[in-house]
């Protein structure tokens, strides 16, 4: 493929993280759905010659394709594109259709929650309540202004600021997301708690 801003041409297979693992396969033709069935399946052989595995419970799929609706582009609802993928269950070695998803649908992966029409309204909702979550449990447990300040370095502060730069949210979404002032936030909890913020 190539870059929308150089025109360079780039080539790539997938995106893998540890045991997160994102194939990537481009076509025009809807025939090239069996290449991509292919690619699927030498992905599982591979994984499979060395011990490993593709769980179906924990796999998906997007397909991604536009239709031309009321003078714009629209995407294509995955029920509205007619094909599966298979991959054998691990134990029985029965063949399983893998969950098929629409654009708009978000999924966890590495930290945040994507969705592949670049929408961010998960991942505000999915970070706040981490963050409100985080601060519910520490209010609980009575710390002093110093622990509470190393509770929030070490633990909740990094699980917010990581994914923050995966994300494309808006200001307003990520500061309303980690430390608003809002009831309950981690913010909160530091200022009624110490007069330290965390650096």
């Amino acid at each position: 493929m190539n870059s929308s801003i150089k025109n360079t041409e780039i080539n790539f297979v997938c995106f893998s993280f540890v045991d997160d693992t994102d194939l990537v396969h481009t076509f025009e033709d809807d025939e090239d759905f069996d290449k991509m069935q292919e690619v699927v399946s030498t992905w599982e052989q591979n994984l499979a010659t060395t011990g490993g595995a593709i769980v179906p419970e924990k796999s998906y799929w997007y397909p991604i394709d536009f239709v031309w609706k009321k003078g714009e582009w629209r995407y294509k609802k995955a029920d509205d594109i007619k094909t599966n993928l298979y991959i054998p269950d691990p134990t029985s070695k029965e063949m399983k259709i893998l969950e098929k998803l629409d654009v708009h649908t978000a999924r966890k992966a590495l930290g945040i929650m994507v969705r592949h029409d670049g929408v961010q309204a998960d991942n505000a909702k999915f970070l706040r309540e981490r963050a409100t979550k985080w601060a519910l449990n520490v209010n609980s447990k009575k710390l002093k202004p110093k622990e509470a300040l190393i509770a929030l370095k070490c633990t909740i502060w990094r699980s917010l600021c990581y994914p923050l730069a995966e994300t494309t949210m808006n200001a307003s979404q990520s500061s309303n997301t980690s430390f608003s002032t809002g009831n309950g936030s981690p913010k909160q909890y530091l200022q009624n708690n110490t007069a330290q913020q965390p650096s």
